[in-house]
């Protein structure tokens, strides 16, 4: 098809020639974009019904994944690899054409990660979709249509797409067992939520006591903890450090604005240094010291100090859904420390708190990221 300034290119049948393969990618901007996009859309001959299911749930599923974690970390070269070299990007009702990977990268390069992106799948005329909403406020600013073209090599495609540059490359070590009192508590929680939210693949490794204390893990953490990131040569300790390192990486984690990215990063510190110790208190009392003869007079006092911490976060959150007003890197950390001390009725104090943590933990990427913390246990219950 080529492109005619008095015609709309996007209206056009498909072409039917099988050498166009995998990667079209239509960006709709729109005021309504699910409905706008399926009276405009034109299905390709085969439907992509058809295709989806010859490429398969799995396959389909590691295309979603891979779509959204990329275009919300600002990964123009993991998306130009998704593309055939033939792809083509158009935007109706604008008349923006543009054929090839080449073109479509410059215009990804000059024009489209000023902002932050969030992405959440759909589908369109029963094509992959994606709403993609524009930080900071995070209105709904394009929907992404991606068309598959069927031909025989396509599952031989798709395989090729998934070893190209995005490939696990990040290690987090984290323990073979936790007894279920902890588990969603373990640190690992909070490295694997940053990394879902951030759309970037990692390997899990597990290791269990006696490897804590052998030389090649303190040759990583000299206190024998967990969890580690392993990226490359680079690695890392300590769980803030992790997912700053992580956000660092995401845009819809850590926003690239100066005085947004230092709101975001002061608050990752608040977590940690003014929230986490007043709850790691009320743990240490509650679970390490409860029979010792001090606990008991002692907890009152941290109770009322761990209230004074939370009362002030919840005034903060009033008026706000997040800490920084967007979903962030922060709330990763802050929520991880609500959910401390569970075990208590303490956050339920201030509905403020209950509704804030109830919105963070719906998020699809902490059901992900809790659901692998736990199957990683559940894995060596019963020292298998």
């Amino acid at each position: 098809m080529s492109s005619r300034d008095d015609e709309q290119p996007w209206l056009d049948p498909y072409p039917t020639d099988p050498s166009w393969s995998y990667g079209a990618l239509e960006s709709v901007e729109l005021a309504c974009a699910l409905q706008r996009a399926r009276a405009a859309l034109t299905l390709p001959g085969r439907s992509q019904q058809a295709t989806l299911r010859e490429l398969g749930s799995a396959r389909e599923a590691e295309l979603v994944r891979r779509f959204i974690g990329a275009w919300e970390r600002s990964d123009i070269d993991a998306l130009v690899a998704l593309l055939a070299e033939d792809a083509r990007f158009t935007m109706p009702p604008l008349r923006t054409w543009l054929a090839g990977r080449a073109a479509i990268e410059g215009f990804l390069r000059s024009r489209v990660f000023a902002t932050p992106w969030k992405l959440e799948a759909t589908h369109a005329n029963g094509q992959l979709a994606f709403v993609c909403r524009q930080g900071p406020a995070w209105g709904v600013g394009a929907l992404n249509v991606l068309t598959l073209r069927a031909e025989a090599s396509l599952a031989a495609l798709m395989e090729e797409a998934m070893s190209s540059p995005e490939r696990p490359t990040m290690k987090l070590i984290t323990l073979k067992w936790a007894p279920p009192l902890v588990r969603g508590l373990v640190r690992d929680l909070r490295a694997r939520w940053a990394l879902e939210e951030a759309g970037i693949p990692y390997e899990v490794v597990q290791i269990g006591q006696e490897e804590q204390r052998a030389a090649a893990h303190l040759a990583r953490q000299p206190f024998g903890q967990v969890p580690v990131l392993l990226d490359g040569e680079v690695t890392l300790f300590e769980s803030g450090a992790l997912v700053q390192y992580i956000a660092e990486r995401s845009p819809a984690l850590l926003p690239s604005e100066p005085a947004a990215r230092a709101e975001v990063t002061s608050w990752m510190f608040t977590a940690m240094s003014t929230l986490e110790p007043a709850a790691s208190n009320l743990q240490e009392v509650d679970w390490c010291n409860a029979q010792a003869p001090w606990a008991t007079p002692r907890r009152p006092a941290v109770v009322d100090f761990l209230r004074t911490r939370f009362g002030s976060l919840s005034d903060w959150l009033r008026d706000r859904d997040h800490v920084t007003g967007a979903f962030s890197a922060a709330d990763i950390l802050v929520t991880a420390i609500l959910r401390m001390v569970r075990h208590t009725h303490i956050v339920a104090e201030w509905p403020v708190l209950t509704a804030y943590q109830a919105r963070c933990e719906a998020r699809p990427a902490f059901h992900r990221a809790l659901a692998d913390h736990a199957a990683a246990f559940a894995r060596f219950d019963g020292g298998s």
